[in-house]
């Protein structure tokens, strides 16, 4: 068995023994921090609101430890966006992705230091959290900020235990022409988000980011099972030693 359908398994196992044994604290971080309530900067389609004429097939995001800090520990069990707030008009009616894959891990490059060899900055943690079809929920736009509706909730959670988050998406998203989605995103050097993505066999890397909530489960005292506690630990070896 590899490494990552290793990891697969012990999360699914922890997540089935959080759910089943009690109440579970949850927790969440907006990144970058300063827009949790305030509209970003700037607008952006990649990689979740793609028209058809994008030719967008690898999408990476990454995300800063230092506002993380309350997901340590936990198990990510979800990401959502929000619809930007300048449009006059978002679509209102559902549309399903025939294939959503997501992988997350965390990562040694630095925010703003993603290397264009997009398969190096995949950290050795790395697990498919989502893996098959998607339907989007119906957004709509009525605040600025928007609330962060645009919610993929994961298959498999990923144990998170410090350091710069990656979130990846290896395959093309489309949208029919009519029905491609503007979220909300920044474009700050300082923050807390950054980007990779290849479009048409061309890499680019900058500084630009969707604005991303993430959410943390910490399982109840009582669901603390051995299970639970080895994917925190091998999680946390894995990462000190470098290895897969």
């Amino acid at each position: 068995m590899n490494k990552e359908n290793t990891m697969k398994n012990l999360s699914t196992f922890a997540l089935v023994a959080m759910i089943g044994g009690g109440d579970a604290l949850a927790r969440d971080a907006v990144l970058p921090a300063r827009r949790r309530n305030t509209e970003g900067e700037w607008v952006n389609f990649f990689p979740f609101g793609s028209p058809t004429n994008a030719n967008l097939t690898w999408y990476q995001q990454v995300y800063g430890e230092r506002e993380l800090t309350d997901l340590v520990g936990t198990f990510i069990t979800s990401v959502a966006f929000r619809v930007d707030g300048r449009q006059k008009s978002v679509r209102g009616d559902t549309y399903t992705f025939p294939e959503l894959v997501i992988r997350m891990s965390t990562t040694d490059k630095d925010v703003d230091g993603l290397s264009a060899s997009m398969s190096d900055n995949v950290g050795d943690d790395l697990i498919t959290v989502y893996d098959g079809a998607y339907t989007l929920p119906e957004l709509r736009g009525v605040d600025r900020p928007n609330p962060f509706d645009y919610l993929i909730e994961f298959q498999e959670p990923f144990f998170y235990p410090g350091g710069n988050l990656l979130l990846d998406v290896p395959v093309e998203l489309v949208f029919e022409p009519d029905k491609s989605v503007p979220l909300d995103a920044d474009w700050t050097n300082t923050d807390t988000v950054s980007r990779a993505y290849m479009r048409s066999g061309r890499v680019t890397v900058d500084t630009f980011g969707l604005v991303t909530k993430f959410v943390g489960v910490v399982p109840a005292p009582a669901t603390l099972t051995p299970a639970v506690l080895a994917v925190g630990l091998a999680c946390a070896r894995r990462r000190r030693a470098g290895v897969a």
